[in-house]
Formats: structure tokens, C-alpha cells, sequence
């Protein structure tokens, strides 16, 4: 994962667009092998970021972030309380 990373950030072999995602499997919902995902879609969000051991800027998408969806109930609250 680290190495397809660096190959990223050189640019050379790896499109500097490149989404890298590695799933363990615990995480998976029934999934008893660890998966890494590359997307190379032009239609997706990315953010620049510093890569830390290399201090280069790395393009990440949303597949990357660990951000929690919100739950469906406080979404819907926060949806009527917009329209009032």
C-alpha cells in the first residue's frame, strides 16, 4: 500500500490521480480478505494534502477519508429544520 503510494507521488507509473484504498477486512461487511480499491474515475472530489514522509502534495478522494456517514434520523432533523 505504502509503495503504490511513493510510485504515486513520483508520478511516473501511477497517475497522480489515483485513489488507493486499502480495506481490512474487519471492516467489510462479510468479506474475509483485505481489498484494495483504485479508482482512476476523472468525475471524483479530490483535495490536495502533504504526504508526510515526503512532503509532496498527494491528490486524496472521498473514498480515502474515514469520515462517518451521518445517522438517517439526525440527517432527516436537520433536513426539516432547514425547511422551516
Amino acid at each position: 500500500m505504502d509503495q503504490l503510494r511513493l510510485l504515486k507521488l513520483q508520478g511516473d507509473r501511477v497517475p497522480a490521480a489515483t485513489e488507493i484504498v486499502f480495506i481490512k477486512p474487519e471492516e467489510q461487511s462479510g468479506g474475509p480478505c483485505p481489498v484494495i480499491y483504485l479508482s482512476t474515475d476523472a468525475a471524483r472530489m479530490l483535495r490536495e494534502v502533504r504526504h508526510i514522509g515526503t512532503g509532496k502534495t498527494e491528490l486524496i478522494g472521498a473514498m480515502y477519508e474515514e469520515l462517518p456517514a451521518p445517522k438517517p434520523k439526525k440527517r432527516r432533523q436537520a433536513l426539516q429544520e432547514r425547511e422551516k
